[in-house]
């Protein structure tokens, strides 16, 4: 599963990546299995995973909304390339994002948040779309709006790779390698909000937990 250090990244930026790419491929093009021409909704567009995503779709060609809680957030989300950033706190969010995409709604959705916006999400799938969830809330139940879940024929799938087969890891590995390694340096770059010394781990832990940081990286000495 190792993967070597793209050109032109040192080992911090290069750090920053296997989580959110395993987690961008399992997800979308495992999951979900999108297609050319297919859009994609991301949840969470300034987190780790959610900055790496935008960069990873659109570089592969598919036009790409996301969500996020702030100004500033939304700004990232849509300097990566995406065509519109939402506030996921809006009361009408299925609505913007049904104007947002000429009334068809979004083909493949990455939920990062348990289910919180469930029934926005249905809602604002295309006919087929696809839900993945990246958390299951600690055993979080949902309650699903059934009759609109069959009228889009949508699915709602998840899954934790740490416990996936390892197969299934290295032929994860073995397509990002083919795949995205020669867009890398170009196309794709981790956004890297602060790095702390080992030492300094509870001050980093202080920082992400006030939810301002992009991304965050702990480094050794």
């Amino acid at each position: 599963m190792a993967l070597p250090l793209p050109a032109g990244y040192d080992h911090i930026a290069g750090a920053a990546l296997p989580e959110a790419l395993f987690t961008t491929w399992f997800n979308f093009f495992e999951l979900m299995q999108i297609k050319r021409g297919e859009t994609a909704l991301i949840h969470g567009g300034a987190s780790g995973v959610g900055t790496i995503a935008i960069q990873v779709l659109k570089a592969l060609g598919h036009d790409v909304f996301a969500t996020a809680g702030t100004t500033e957030k939304r700004e990232i989300a849509r300097s990566l390339g995406c065509r519109v950033v939402f506030d996921y706190a809006a009361p009408d969010l299925s609505a913007q994002i049904l104007a947002a995409t000429d009334g068809r709604g979004v083909d493949t959705l990455l939920d990062t948040s348990a289910g919180a916006h469930l029934a926005d999400d249905i809602e604002a799938l295309a006919p087929r779309g696809r839900i993945s969830h990246l958390s299951a809330g600690g055993g979080k139940s949902l309650a699903l709006p059934l009759r609109v879940l069959m009228s889009r024929r949508a699915s709602i799938t998840g899954g934790f790779l740490r416990s996936a087969p390892l197969e299934l890891k290295r032929r994860l590995a073995s397509a990002l390698r083919a795949e995205l390694w020669p867009r890398l340096s170009r196309d794709i770059r981790p956004v890297i909000d602060s790095t702390y010394d080992f030492g300094r781990a509870p001050a980093a832990r202080a920082h992400m937990e006030t939810s301002r940081n992009i991304v965050l990286k702990v480094s050794s000495p």
